[in-house]
């Protein structure tokens, strides 16, 4: 079974990784199903048709619509985009202290290629961002020291990611954190 091209179908499989990974809930998503007859397009004809036939209210829909979906999402890829899309939060510096705590979370599930960025950068990050004793020009200064290395180093994960020296296997350990290759 092929996977969803996670270009041409950009938005079909936004909706079914956000039903599959729990931010939408399964009353939604059964109307958005009913709703949305390009799914036939994607979804072989068995499936489509037992999509269709799944009720919200059904103590186990939400099993029954994942089993269905999975196979379809290249959860390789989703990994990938949404790892990339951490990075380059920090490259643009849009919402970096956020984006830096769910890279130190994925470091300590095991995300070991995140270890300089996450130990030398993550620290120093939440030490400049807290304001109680600078005035705002020392708390500019340092962060104008700071965002060069931390952007230098995530621009480095990002072309190892990118030129597929990082590699998503699209499988999950027993703990849920994706397993991934590092070439």
């Amino acid at each position: 079974m092929p996977n969803l091209d996670l270009t041409e179908s950009r938005h079909l499989s936004t909706q079914l990784i956000a039903f599959l990974v729990g931010n939408f809930p399964v009353t939604e998503f059964e109307a958005w199903v009913h709703q949305t007859p390009e799914l036939r397009t994607v979804l072989n004809q068995p499936d489509y048709d037992e999509l269709l036939t799944i009720r919200a209210e059904h103590p186990n829909a939400h099993l029954a619509y994942e089993s269905i979906l999975n196979p379809y999402i290249d959860w390789a890829q989703y990994e990938k985009e949404q790892l990339a899309e951490l990075l380059m939060a920090i490259i643009w510096e849009d919402n970096a202290p956020a984006a830096m705590n769910r890279l130190r979370e994925l470091f300590l599930k095991g995300y070991d290629f995140l270890a300089v960025l996450v130990t030398q950068h993550s620290h120093q990050l939440v030490a400049t961002t807290s304001t109680k004793t600078r005035t705002p020009a020392q708390q500019e200064a340092l962060m104008a020291n700071l965002y060069p290395k931390l952007r230098a180093e995530a621009n480095r994960v990002l072309v190892q990611l990118v030129a597929g020296k990082i590699c998503f296997t699209g499988t999950y350990s027993s703990e849920g954190c994706p397993d991934y290759i590092e070439q």
